[in-house]
């Protein structure tokens, strides 16, 4: 049915359609009904079994987006739709005083729940795509998991082996040597040396059972929970969130994300100049750094306004990676270049020293760097 009770006075239109709606459902028809009246809205959202639905509207662009939204009543927005036609302030004003306050609430919470509708759909999408890199990180993790037990129960049965061979060998051994005392009818260097052969079997035995307990050993749980640790499946760091369970697994907070990992694949991380209380970004970022930033920094044939500032950077990377010395190449010259770097490094708060290249090093050609955190 199409705009219901549109053609005679509103307010008898709409009571009229209230009553024919509740008429169609209590025959149990399946009834699609369109409205401008907001009073049947109202209407649908109180009754059970009848829902509210709209097209959605862009209203910045003033043009239909032919989406179906459940659950929202559409609004009709004729005041807000005028504004974006032009129609002068004051009689928009005038229409919303003549509209009442009553009618200008609905539609705002129209308008409040589709703003809702919108960031529950958006939070949802978060969620979905959090649910799918959990899901690919648990997979990981499962095959990691097969690996490494399949790798102990491998070294398990090698050590067992061992452990067997050197058994058999020491019976040999045994038989070979009560043979010989045997045949020299026990004599004093004879049981002295049956000793001797027993006493080196016996520390062959317990040497393979050290062995064999170490491979089967599992891992120390030396972490504490808010340790930063690197995941090294992931190469991401994170945060201990819960020690190790009794199958050695723990769990790291990885960006917003908690993940379940065997104790195997972490490593404490190791933040430079002594800092333990970086953040898992910051430590990443340093992580990084390390494998990018060289010890050495090149400033020749550069302007000194471009040295200086090419410098600047590079120590401030340099720091970050965790460099404690770093080499500065500005070569001899007229010198105007290397009093420039000499003059920058007096100022930068994390130098301790500097001094000339030694022999083998440039020698006044290049600064050696020593820096602190």
């Amino acid at each position: 049915m199409d705009e219901i009770g549109a053609g005679t006075d509103p307010t008898e239109g709409a009571a009229l359609g209230m009553a024919i709606i509740d008429y169609l459902h209590s025959t149990g028809a399946r009834t699609i009904i369109t409205t401008h009246h907001g009073i049947l809205k109202a209407h649908a959202h109180s009754q059970p079994g009848m829902e509210n639905a709209s097209m959605e509207f862009d209203w910045r662009s003033l043009q239909p987006t032919y989406r179906l939204q459940i659950g929202v009543p559409g609004s009709s927005n004729a005041i807000k739709i005028s504004e974006h036609l032009g129609m002068p302030e004051h009689i928009r004003e005038a229409a919303r005083n003549y509209l009442g306050t009553e009618q200008v609430a609905i539609e705002e919470l129209i308008a409040s729940m589709e703003k809702e509708r919108r960031k529950l759909e958006y939070e949802l999408k978060l969620a979905q795509d959090k649910k799918l890199s959990a899901d690919k990180i648990q997979q990981t993790y499962d095959k990691l998991l097969q690996q490494l037990e399949a790798e102990q129960t491998q070294l398990r049965e090698n050590a067992e082996r061992e452990a067997s061979e050197i058994v058999n060998n020491a019976r040999k051994l045994i038989e070979n040597t009560v043979a010989q005392i045997r045949r020299e009818q026990a004599s004093k260097e004879s049981i002295r040396a049956a000793h001797t052969v027993v006493d080196k079997l016996r520390e062959d035995f317990k040497t393979s059972k050290k062995q064999s307990s170490k491979v089967i050993q599992p891992p120390l749980r030396t972490f504490q929970i808010g340790d930063k640790v690197r995941v090294k499946s992931l190469d991401r760091f994170g945060e201990i969130v819960q020690l190790p369970d009794v199958q050695d697994m723990l769990q790291v907070q990885v960006g917003n994300m908690n993940i379940t990992v065997p104790i195997v694949d972490v490593q404490k991380a190791t933040p430079t100049y002594n800092k333990p209380k970086l953040s898992p970004s910051v430590l990443e970022l340093q992580y990084q750094k390390r494998g990018v930033i060289s010890k050495t920094l090149s400033l020749r044939g550069d302007t000194v306004e471009e040295a200086l500032d090419k410098l600047d950077k590079y120590l401030d990377d340099a720091l970050l990676a965790g460099l404690e010395e770093v080499i500065i190449l500005h070569g001899k010259g007229t010198g105007a270049l290397k009093n420039a770097v000499i003059e920058f490094l007096k100022d930068y708060p994390h130098v301790v020293n500097f001094r000339p290249g030694r022999y083998n090093e440039g020698e006044y050609g290049v600064t050696v760097v020593t820096l602190k955190g």
